[in-house]
């Protein structure tokens, strides 16, 4: 049975070795975790302004043009309606106010 598993004893030693291993790998484990979250970190930094520089340079300007185009359509039409709206409101109040002074005169009279 020796020759088959070597390292397999009941003595004291083998249990004092596999605690010193554990203890080592818990000991470096959060230095490995450091060192994978830096990296990690670095990576989706460079990753997010990768991406944040792609939208720059070619979405925002894309949606820019094609939204831009219809604003200004839709600009001069609401122009144009806001110029019959402020006509229609000058004769509007002309009318009330003439209606209000012939209430008036007819109330004096």
């Amino acid at each position: 049975m020796g020759l088959i598993w070597p390292n397999l004893t009941f003595g004291q030693e083998p249990l004092t070795e596999a605690k010193n291993l554990g203890k080592k790998i818990w000991e470096s484990l959060p230095q490995a975790l450091r060192k994978v979250t830096g990296q990690a970190g670095d990576f989706l930094k460079k990753l997010y302004f990768s991406i944040f520089d792609f939208l720059k340079k070619r979405v925002f300007p894309w949606i820019g043009e094609r939204i831009g185009g219809e604003i200004e359509r839709k600009e001069k039409k609401l122009q144009i309606e806001l110029k019959k709206e402020t006509k229609e409101m000058k004769e509007g109040t002309k009318e009330i106010g003439k209606d209000l002074w012939q209430r008036l005169k007819q109330l004096l009279k």
